[in-house]
């Protein structure tokens, strides 16, 4: 096995579909962190 037989090749589409996964994966812990936050009475200081 040479060096460059070492290194995994994935595709582009996979990559950006485990992105696009990823992504709305945060947003929705984040949206229900703030919905928790906000039902608890957090940031009033802020409005």
């Amino acid at each position: 096995m040479n060096e460059a037989e070492k290194h995994r090749r994935v595709r582009i589409e996979d990559v950006l579909s485990f992105k696009r996964q990823r992504d709305r994966e945060r947003k929705a812990g984040l949206d229900e962190l703030t919905q928790m936050s906000e039902e608890l009475g957090g940031y009033d200081e802020l409005k």
